[in-house]
């Protein structure tokens, strides 16, 4: 099986890891919609390619160890280079922190993905979860979601260094006995490829629902295969 770009994996799947927020679980309702909300209660109207271009920078280039006051710089750009003002802006910012607060703990599954990790099982693979959500978020979704509950997972709170650092993917890795090899971690954000390939192992790129902002970014990063969604993943198994 190959992408879009004729890629295939250079070795068989024996442990499948996966990020959490827009890989088993959808990106736009707990981070596009927000974002849409809040400048909808502020300015009335919604800059779609602002929020595009910005979004992107996002994905790009979120530091190893963010910041208390990440977020809140960040939608303070966006605000500005949406043409609001000063005052509309910090309005903006503060709308757009209880709309994230609101939507934190929104786990809306990706449509068969409940299947496509029995799936994984069925056929030997390992299957785990590493992600930079907070020990409360990761709680919350195997509530929400209890299939969940199956599969072992890093949170942030399980690691010193956040993704695009290794650990993470080093931990599931050592947690599940898996060789790097064999390894492939599949992700949303770049920081997903760029911590696989430190980790050593196979990547693939979830496109997602925006494919304007993911395709250019991940194409320059490179992973071993670009697919549409995580269910996809499971054409990969030989």
């Amino acid at each position: 099986m190959k992408d879009y770009r004729g890629r295939a994996l250079p070795n068989k799947i024996e442990t499948a890891l996966f990020d959490f927020d827009g890989t088993l679980i959808q990106f736009l309702p707990k981070w596009w919609y927000p974002l849409e909300r809040s400048f909808e209660k502020v300015a009335g109207e919604v800059p779609e390619a602002i929020l595009i271009e910005n979004i992107s920078n996002i994905m790009t280039s979120i530091p190893l160890q963010p910041g208390k006051f990440f977020l809140m710089k960040i939608m303070y750009h966006i605000g500005r280079k949406g043409g609001l003002g000063r005052l509309k802006t910090i309005r903006f910012v503060k709308t757009a922190r209880l709309e994230f607060q609101k939507s934190r703990f929104t786990n809306i599954p990706v449509p068969g993905i409940e299947d496509a990790l029995e799936e994984f099982v069925s056929k030997g693979v390992k299957v785990g979860i590493v992600t930079s959500a907070s020990l409360s978020e990761m709680r919350s979704a195997l509530k929400d979601l209890p299939f969940l509950n199956s599969y072992p997972w890093v949170t942030r709170s399980d690691v010193e260094n956040l993704k695009p650092s290794a650990e993470p993917i080093e931990k599931g890795m050592e947690i599940l006995g898996s060789d790097p090899k064999t390894t492939i971690y599949v992700g949303d954000f770049v920081s997903d490829i760029e911590a696989g390939k430190n980790a050593g192992v196979m990547t693939a790129a979830i496109i997602g629902p925006v494919p304007d902002i993911s395709k250019p970014n991940f194409e320059k990063a490179d992973p071993d295969i670009i697919i549409d969604n995580a269910v996809k993943l499971t054409e990969f198994i030989s």
